[in-house]
């Protein structure tokens, strides 16, 4: 077991058990918060839909949990949530439900992330579940998907500030000698042509904590 887990898993070792339970616990209470206020507002608005829907446990995750990362700010969050679920209800209203049309829900819901520059993985969710709930009420993209998606969001805010985290992510500024440093990286990412969850700056950040250790630790040669 402990081989496929060094293999094959996520090596998150270095993350302590307070960090654990407090992304763990913010997770739990926004989705908790979020889905009662939901129901308040909504939950018997939609008396054939749910008021609450599964990709927002994806969206807590990265939320409370991977908060630092580029498809946890606000507008992936909240931007990609809406525009797939738009994509979604249109694809079902005009094509049917079938297989092809949950693929191209979802196809396209990626595009129009990128194109609104708000890809957030749970947003394909979102697309794929407009589709097999076939859902054509447009206003379904705002309640509870632009709705729980904008609750999610300030309940982040709210938890992380309130417990010695920022949110959204804010980078210090890097000085203009470490220019050179953000161009080199953004060509090696231009280079891989991947979409990596972390952005330009927090690389840059990372780099240079270590060449700050390097230097520290070197030992003195003269």
């Amino acid at each position: 077991m402990k081989f496929i887990l060094d293999k094959f898993s996520s090596n998150l070792r270095w993350v302590g058990a307070g960090e654990r339970f407090r992304s763990a616990l913010g997770a739990g209470l926004g989705v908790a918060f979020s889905g009662w206020l939901c129901y308040k507002l909504f939950g018997t608005y939609h008396s054939e839909m749910s008021w609450f829907i599964a990709p927002m446990g994806a969206t807590a995750v990265l939320v409370f949990v991977v908060h630092s990362s580029p498809l946890a700010q606000p507008w992936s969050v909240i931007g990609g949530n809406t525009v797939s679920a738009l994509v979604g209800i249109f694809c079902v209203s005009f094509l049917g439900q079938s297989p092809w049309v949950a693929g191209l829900a979802v196809a396209f819901s990626i595009l129009a992330m990128f194109t609104l520059r708000c890809l957030h993985p749970p947003g394909g969710a979102v697309a794929l579940l407009m589709v097999l709930a076939n859902v054509q009420h447009i206003d379904y993209a705002v309640s509870p998907v632009l709705l729980c998606s904008s609750l999610l969001v300030l309940l982040g805010f709210a938890f992380h500030n309130a417990t010695g985290k920022s949110y959204p992510h804010r980078v210090p500024v890097t000085p203009l000698s470490q220019e050179t440093l953000k161009l080199e990286i953004e060509a090696v990412l231009r280079k891989h042509n991947e979409v990596l969850d972390i952005s330009v700056a927090d690389l840059q950040g990372v780099v240079e904590e270590v060449r700050q250790l390097h230097i520290k630790d070197k030992p003195d040669t003269q």
